[in-house]
């Protein structure tokens, strides 16, 4: 049982939506005999009861409170739990096959900061500004997407980390402009802004709901909106620090 909670609770954790973290979870328990399985997962939690072959009744109970998108691994899981289903093997050998995924080696922080410095850049120049403007907004994605790989290792509310680093990044755009670095400040707030925007949640959200999952994508979506006021405000609050409400 904790084999197969374990890997229901990665497959949630590398963004799988619900229903295919319950269906895999309520195969295996049936792959093993069990009369009966119960499964409930969410955005934040997978709970299971499960009736085994001698009639025994058994609960447990997951708190998941790390979710990203890695369909990599996801993928990898998958297979995982077909394999467990086909050969049903011993407890060790799932650990160990746990392991080698949930250990593999992940991809080089260079390519997220490559992915930020560029992002920032071409939104700020697609949007009206300047060259410079545009390279004002890429160095300032790289602090931010370093402090992003952080925040994945710490429990950080992540509305008042959106928070203080939309006013850091709208505090940093008015000041480039005040000693000449760029042109437009509006503009360069809009290449940094679209880092934080919680995109990948809302369609996440979506498509809970479209499955019928609808109490998880609720909880997304709320998340999601929580975020993205909270990023609205940041930015919004350095605007009125620079301007004083002008």
């Amino acid at each position: 049982m904790h084999c197969v909670v374990d890997i229901g609770e990665e497959m949630l954790r590398s963004g799988a939506e619900v229903r295919r973290v319950e269906d895999s979870m309520e195969r295996m328990f049936a792959a093993y005999g069990a009369r009966r399985s119960d499964v409930l997962a969410i955005a934040s939690g997978i709970h299971v009861t499960v009736v085994s072959a001698d009639g025994r009744t058994l609960t447990q109970t997951r708190r998941v409170r790390t979710v990203s998108n890695n369909y990599g691994k996801v993928d990898a899981l998958n297979a995982l739990s077909r394999a467990v289903c086909e050969g049903k093997p011993e407890a060790e050998e799932i650990r160990a096959r746990l392991s080698t995924i949930t250990d593999a080696k992940r991809e080089s922080p260079l390519w997220r900061f490559l992915g930020g410095f560029l992002s920032a850049a071409a939104f700020a120049v697609f949007f009206g500004g300047t060259v410079a403007d545009g390279l004002i907004a890429a160095l300032i994605s790289l602090p931010y997407t370093a402090s992003e790989l952080w925040l994945r290792r710490s429990d950080m509310n992540p509305v008042v980390y959106n928070f203080v680093w939309s006013l850091l990044m709208g505090l940093l755009a008015h000041a480039s402009v005040v000693v000449g670095l760029g042109g437009h400040a509006d503009m360069i707030m809009i290449g940094c802004i679209m880092l934080p925007i919680p995109g990948a949640l809302v369609t996440a959200s979506l498509r809970d709901m479209l499955l019928g999952d609808t109490i998880t994508g609720a909880l997304r979506l709320s998340e999601a909106l929580l975020m993205a006021v909270a990023i609205a405000a940041g930015f919004a609050a350095a605007i009125l620090i620079c301007t004083g409400g002008r």
